[in-house]
Formats: C-alpha cells, structure tokens, sequence
C-alpha cells in the first residue's frame, strides 16, 4: 500500500532540500511550472550566473522530453505504466540534478549513443563551435537525435552529464539523460548516480505515481504543484467535480503540512504523492513529521471520521464548525473532516516513531 511507501521514499530523499519527479502529462504549459516551483529555491542560494543556468537546464531538458517523446499505440492513458516519460529535480548539498526519461524507437539508438558518447568528450570551447557550425542547418535536430538542445545542456552544464538506455519492446527504448550543475563557491564532489536515478523511477511507476514532491511546505510552494496537477486532470477528461475534489484535497493536505507538521532539521518538510490508477482513480498521499504526545488524539480523530458516513461527516463539520475551539493547529481539525467528505473511501494513515519525540505521519485518500 502507497501509505507504506511514502516514508521510504522520503528515507531515500532525505538529504535533499527539494525532490520532485514528475510522470504525468508531458506539454509545454508545465515548463513555466516546474521553474516556478524551483524559482524559491534559486533565490535563496542568492542568484548568479549559475542559477540562471540551472534555470536554463531545467527548462530545456523538460523541453527534450517533449521535442523526443514517442507515443506507441494502446499506451496512453492512466495506469498504463510501459514508459512513461518522466522529468526530476533534485537539490542536495549545493548540487543539482535534473533527468529525464521518455521512450525512443530502437533505430534511433545507436546514431543517439555516439553523438552524446561525441559530445562528452569535447571541451567547452569545442561544444560551443559544434553549436555555432550547426546552427544554420540543424543537421543534428533530428526527431530523438542529439539536437542543438543537447549540446547546450552539455555546454552549459560543464559536461557533467550522463546516459543510458533501457530496452521496453522490439520497437522502444527507454532514454535516460542526466545533468549535474553546483552552484557557486560548492566544493565539487562525487555526481550522483543515475542508477539511483533509473530505480526511484522504477518505484514510482510501480506505485502508479504521477508526482512526488519533497521539500519543505510553503504556500510559494504549493501554486505550481497544483497547477500541474490541474493540467494534468484537464487533459484527462472533463470532469469537473472530481477535478475541484483532487484540488481541494491536495490544499488540505498541503496546509495540514504547514500548520500541523513538527518541525524537522529546522525545516517543514513533508512528501507529496499522487497517483493514477487505470481505472481513472487519484489516489492522494502525504506524509509529515508530528510530535509524538499529539499522536493519540490525531489517531482518534481520523478514526471517528472513517466510522462514518457522508451524512455523519456533514453533522461532524457543522458541529466542530459551531464550537469556538476547533482545532488550528496540532489536531486534524475541520480540514480532515472536509478532505473526509470528498473521498471515495476511508482514510489510510500510517505512524512510524523516528526518535523519543517524533514519528512520520503519512495518509493517504482516494477521489
């Protein structure tokens, strides 16, 4: 159960200041997204020319995904996990990491392989002649070739990149690319793996998940991540109703983060999950420290609400709603109790205790 996985996934993200992956609908309306989800982040390790290449890496490697991705027949559609293209970010210790994933046809890569074997034994200085003698006639822009985009990402990026390919079918293959960038004045250490990249993607396509985001919980934060989401479900389908639940639930969830979570290495983390099962369900996941002494009174709110029905639940808002003293902060408070009446089902929650303080909070609702 995805309850379960939720603190795994934030063990095997932890060191990280931001985490996102994203395996839904690939366009270009969610580039200005993803940069606005990481503008904070840029601004608080103070601008520069570095931060504006970052800025640049993220915009144009979620742009290769969508210049190269193939779609096979009988593919598309929720749940179906075959090769689902996928965009990361990850921020740890003054280093950036951003990848993709998208399918490529099998002819395409040999020609793929020797042009960026090519391109990463080139200096800057060379890098920048190919893309200059190239520019006119873009005889590398070919469909899933090495275009001009590729070779800026190598240029800027200080050739730290790398690649795999990952055979699906007699027609497909998985590409994965990844950059590596530090900011300024960083002492250079050790990239990170993409094998470690290629297993958290075969994770959360297991789990059917369309996004995680970990990082702390802002209210900056927290715009784009729904905006994506919405874009998302729009292109999913016109329903209205279960598109304002999703929506609704995921702002709940955000602020139960923000105003309810224990505070974790100074920071207000958490870990946002979503998923889309093949029968169109989202499933919404969220997991946050508390402290330990409101555990008990956490743990038998959310078992009142799951006993009852929507009937009960409406009567149970209405009555915290009357009484003064509903709780704000440190309880589930009136929120849960809303979440609890645009859900399909009971809630999942799980405690796992991490210290004599503190244990991880992870529930999980489906719309």
């Amino acid at each position: 159960m995805l309850v379960f996985k939720v603190y795994e996934f934030y063990q095997a993200l932890e060191e990280d200041s931001l985490s996102l992956f994203y395996l839904g609908d690939v366009s270009d309306n969610i580039t200005e997204k993803l940069i606005a989800l990481n503008d904070r982040r840029l601004n608080e390790s103070g601008g520069g020319k570095v931060n504006r290449k970052i800025g640049f890496l993220i915009a144009e490697c979620f742009q290769n995904v969508i210049r190269h991705q193939v779609h096979p027949p009988g593919l598309a559609g929720p749940g179906l996990q075959h090769g689902s293209p996928m965009f990361m970010v990850r921020h740890h210790n003054q280093k950036y990491a951003v990848a993709s994933v998208n399918l490529v046809r099998n002819e395409k890569v040999g020609p793929l392989q020797a042009k960026l074997g090519n391109l990463s034994r080139l200096d800057s200085l060379e890098l920048k002649k190919m893309y200059l003698d190239i520019l006119p006639g873009g005889e590398y822009s070919d469909k899933g070739g090495a275009g001009l985009g590729l070779i800026e990402m190598a240029r800027r990026s200080g050739q730290q990149f790398q690649f795999d390919f990952e055979h699906r079918d007699e027609a497909h293959s998985l590409f994965f690319f990844q950059l590596h960038m530090q900011e300024e004045k960083a002492l250079r250490q050790p990239v990170a793996s993409l094998q470690v990249t290629k297993q958290l993607y075969a994770n959360l396509q297991e789990e059917q998940i369309i996004l995680l985001y970990k990082s702390d919980f802002s209210q900056d934060s927290m715009l784009p991540v729904l905006e994506m989401i919405e874009h998302n479900m729009s292109r999913q389908g016109p329903n209205m109703y279960k598109q304002k639940a999703v929506l609704y639930v995921l702002v709940e969830l955000f602020q139960n983060i923000m105003k309810h979570g224990a505070a974790w290495h100074g920071r207000q983390e958490g870990v946002l999950c979503i998923c889309r099962t093949a029968a169109g369900q989202y499933l919404l996941c969220a997991g946050n420290f508390v402290a330990q002494e409101k555990i008990p009174t956490l743990r038998q709110h959310l078992l009142q609400i799951n006993a009852l029905d929507k009937g009960g639940l409406q009567h149970l808002y209405k009555q915290e709603l009357r009484n003064t003293h509903a709780s704000t902060k440190g309880g589930a408070g009136l929120g849960l109790i809303e979440t609890g009446r645009y859900s399909t089902g009971a809630f999942d929650f799980s405690f796992v205790t991490v210290d004599d303080h503190h244990s991880f909070f992870t529930l999980s609702t489906a719309i």
